[in-house]
């Protein structure tokens, strides 16, 4: 069974390990997971994903204020896990913070080619908007979409 939580500072070393394996390109360090999860309550949410009380997926997004568009910072779930449902869960949540934290849109970019990524995204109405060329390093490009949220009257 999959449950999930909220990411704490103690999660970090497990994540990170998680990080270098899943992206071997551009992996974040212990010093950006600190950096985001000191933000958490603020103007950071990350989340994790369990199965048997071992981290499987995290996820993490950031509105910096009230009016401005959300960023989806990262997603991520280890290759056994995926095709159950883990990052439609963690994205989803991660779409309702930020749309309750007063966002008129989310961004996010992901590497070009990510044929598992691009389709739920996409499911979720995230449209393209460019290419940003060598952004996760020298020749690994990223593709940049938006999500725009619908606002009422």
């Amino acid at each position: 069974m999959i449950t999930y939580r909220a990411m704490s500072a103690l999660d970090i070393p497990v994540v990170v390990s998680l990080e270098r394996a899943i992206f071997k390109v551009d992996p974040w360090s212990v010093a950006q997971f600190k950096e985001e999860i000191a933000a958490v309550g603020k103007t950071r949410h990350y989340l994790v994903a369990e199965s048997d009380k071992e981290i499987v997926a995290y996820a993490g997004a950031c509105v910096i204020a009230k009016g401005e568009v959300g960023d989806i910072h990262t997603l991520a779930v280890i290759p056994e896990f995926r095709g159950q449902g883990i990052g439609r869960h963690l994205l989803s949540e991660l779409i309702t913070w930020i749309e309750g934290e007063g966002a008129p849109a989310v961004m996010l970019e992901m590497r070009t080619g990510n044929l598992e990524a691009e389709p739920l995204y996409r499911s979720f109405g995230f449209e393209f908007i460019r290419t940003r060329k060598s952004y996760y390093a020298p020749g690994v490009d990223a593709v940049v979409m938006r999500k725009d949220f619908t606002v009422s009257a």
